[in-house]
């Protein structure tokens, strides 16, 4: 493909170039989404165990292990999923090969 028919920042025709920044943006939605869930029950949890002014150390330490773990779940599908998936992308378009059945970087189908 020549310089003026690719798109930044991939190198690539715009069809495949918006497709891919779909593909990155989509990535992790579902694990924030998850997260956020998780760390909104723990949090739900922890103020009513506040609210009736009982601890028991249990089921505290379980409402903290799920709210640490709600922030975890939400850092991964926030920052390093879509990066992953971005790699990922990037390097299927220096080897077209790994894109099986897809036409690759310089219009050849790639074999299966």
């Amino acid at each position: 493909m020549c310089e003026a028919h690719s798109c930044e920042p991939y190198g690539c025709c715009e069809g495949c170039a918006t497709e891919m920044y779909f593909a990155v943006s989509r990535a992790g939605k579902r694990t924030v989404l998850g997260g956020g869930v998780l760390a909104a029950v723990s949090t739900a949890g922890l103020y009513g165990l506040y609210a009736i002014h009982v601890f028991p150390l249990l089921l505290f330490g379980l409402l903290a292990a799920g709210l640490a773990s709600g922030f975890a779940v939400m850092l991964w599908g926030g920052a390093i999923a879509p990066r992953l998936v971005d790699r990922s992308l990037r390097k299927q378009l220096k080897h077209p090969r790994l894109l099986a059945g897809t036409v690759g970087g310089d219009g050849s189908v790639a074999p299966r």
